[in-house]
């Protein structure tokens, strides 16, 4: 009997985050309308592009090897990595940040990326 309770709260958390994550998603898109830029899930390789998102995640270089900073932009159609090359940290880019970039769209780790693209920070009345 107790297994099953902790089955359907499991599920029920399954249920809620999946909820959660679609309204993100939504508003998220909804915000890129507004904002007249590409959707994430629409972009090509060599494609240069202005898509605007939230910060999902962050990857920071090891503090003993170069590497670039990496942010990981959603935008409810998809996510794409920007790297900024020979960068420890960007003051003001962090998760849950809003933000607009522009430039070319590459290939990195099997996915979509940026390299050095131009950014705006947006503020959250925007």
């Amino acid at each position: 009997m107790a297994s099953k309770n902790w089955f359907q709260k499991l599920f029920s958390r399954q249920g809620s985050a999946s909820i959660r994550e679609s309204f993100e998603a939504a508003d998220e898109q909804a915000l890129a309308q507004t904002r007249s830029t590409t959707n994430i899930g629409d972009l090509h390789e060599r494609q240069v592009a202005r898509i605007s998102g939230g910060i999902q995640s962050i990857t920071l270089p090891s503090p003993s090897a170069p590497g670039p900073f990496m942010a990981t932009l959603f935008d409810g159609t998809g996510a794409i990595d920007v790297l900024w090359l020979g960068r420890r940290s960007i003051p003001g880019i962090e998760v849950g940040v809003h933000m607009i970039v522009k430039g070319t769209v590459g290939r990195h780790g099997g996915g979509l990326c940026m390299l050095n693209p131009e950014y705006q920070l947006i503020d959250e009345g925007e």
